[in-house]
This record gives structure tokens, C-alpha cells and sequence, in this order.
């Protein structure tokens, strides 16, 4: 059975602001994580500059999704969000090791896989 989740979402932009962004999950297969809008895609703030997604905590553990791919201003890319890697009892998760930069202003789209 499904198990709905949310993923605390740590940007880092490059005049040292820093925001965290919630976006919800069902744990549904083909589904795109919603930000505090109820809406996807997630935009980064386009007044501070180019930014990295730092870290991503996920909680509570997904029971039906392991992965979510990742579009950034609706290109593909090949880094996906692994599931069991990120969440928030894990010591060294995904994009603490690897950030992953975005350009000013970009919009992000996590869609949820098996």
C-alpha cells in the first residue's frame, strides 16, 4: 500500500541565501512530488542567483516508489532521487556528497518511479 511522504528539499544559492522547500509525494508510480502550491513543477528563486540542491530528506520511508527522476526546466537529466538514500535517519545522503546545480530561476520536476 501506498505510503504518502514529504521531502525537505535544502538549496544553497550562490550569494549564500539558503531556503528549504516541502514538497509532498503519494509513493504512486508516475506522480510528481506537488510544492506548497499543490503544484509541479518546483521553481528555485530567481533573485539570488544560480543555486545547488544541497540535500533531500525524505520522510516517511516511501513503501511503493524507490526512485524519482529529475527534469530541470523540463529536460531529462540523469540523476534521479533514490529513495532509501535520502531519507532523514541516513548519514551522508544523496546530495550532501553530490549537489546538484541549477541555474538561476529553474524549474524542477521529481516524478516517482518504482
Amino acid at each position: 500500500m501506498a505510503t504518502a511522504y514529504v521531502s525537505s528539499i535544502m538549496v544553497k544559492y550562490q550569494d549564500g541565501f539558503t531556503e528549504q522547500i516541502t514538497a509532498t509525494a503519494d509513493d504512486v508510480t508516475t506522480n510528481n512530488w506537488l510544492g506548497v502550491d499543490g503544484l509541479a513543477p518546483i521553481r528555485m528563486n530567481g533573485s539570488h542567483g544560480n543555486c545547488a540542491i544541497v540535500d533531500i530528506q525524505i520522510a516517511p520511508t516511501p513503501t511503493d516508489t524507490r526512485t524519482s527522476t529529475i527534469r530541470v526546466n523540463g529536460k531529462s537529466i540523469p540523476e534521479v532521487v533514490l529513495h532509501g538514500a535520502n531519507l532523514g535517519t541516513t548519514i551522508g545522503r544523496q546530495f550532501q556528497q553530490n549537489p546538484l546545480k541549477l541555474t538561476s530561476g529553474a524549474t524542477i520536476t521529481f516524478a516517482q518511479l518504482t
